[in-house]
């Protein structure tokens, strides 16, 4: 008899569960719907509005290709003419012994044409993607501020180096979804001056010039391109002639390549 009522009332829950709740009844504790719920579908942060924005126009990023033939443009042999205009200064480097207190502080604008050719096209994947250049450039320093060492004038402005710097190679890391690409270069030439006359870390009018740093470039749709670039550069004669310390300079410019 117990077990004709437990199984009676397993019949009606059983029963009770399987009948659906009536139109616009409320408070029921089970369901027999077991369809995902509907839920309204958010729009990602990456499409947002503003973020889109961003990429693409202060970036220049975009989840589609943005340079119109990528691999063409950045081919094999390509070769490229510009130049770069800026300003620099000497700062000390190695650091002074206490007792000779600064070293020669020298303020100078940089003009350099250069030509650039494509060595490899574009090659490798990921972030390290990007176009091997070989850089020929050369041009004018000029101080336009009196040389001091320790607050004290040593020479008359203007004075000029003259440099080439021949060997020389630029990798350039390329994505086809933005319009710009940050790069990385070094190289070595020789210069010819009268920076000696008011440095005392330097002793000949030749000087070898090292020639190391990176920047930003930024491509425009004509396949004309603008950058912002750092250079450290050092002077030095290898030891022809004492002193040799060498003049080691910040500099940052603005290039233009067409």
């Amino acid at each position: 008899m117990k077990q004709g009522l437990r199984f009676s009332g397993l019949f009606v829950f059983v029963l009770w569960m399987g009948l659906p709740s009536p139109v616009g009844a409320e408070g029921s504790y089970f369901s027999t719907d077991f369809s995902s719920p509907s839920v309204e579908s958010e729009t990602p942060f990456a499409q947002s509005a503003p973020v889109k924005y961003f990429s693409k126009v202060v970036l220049g990023q975009s989840p589609d290709p943005v340079i119109p033939g990528f691999m063409e443009q950045f081919h094999q042999g390509q070769t490229l003419w510009g130049f770069e205009i800026g300003y620099g200064f000497t700062f000390d480097l190695p650091p002074p012994p206490p007792s000779l207190g600064d070293r020669t502080d020298i303020e100078f604008v940089y003009f350099f044409p250069k030509w650039k050719y494509n060595l490899t096209g574009v090659v490798g994947d990921g972030p390290y993607q990007g176009a091997l250049y070989w850089v020929v450039e050369g041009g004018v320093v000029a101080n336009v501020t009196d040389p001091e060492i320790n607050s004290v004038k040593t020479d008359d402005a203007p004075n000029f180096v003259v440099a080439l710097v021949p060997i020389q190679l630029e990798y350039k890391f390329l994505n086809p979804h933005r319009r710009w690409a940050p790069f990385v270069f070094g190289g070595a030439g020789v210069s010819v001056g009268d920076f000696q006359h008011g440095a005392d870390e330097i002793s000949t009018p030749f000087e070898f010039v090292l020639n190391t740093g990176g920047g930003i470039e930024y491509f425009f749709e004509n396949g004309r391109a603008v950058s912002f670039n750092y250079h450290f550069w050092h002077l030095s004669n290898s030891d022809i002639k004492e002193p040799n310390v060498g003049l080691n300079a910040h500099v940052f410019t603005i290039g233009f390549t067409f």
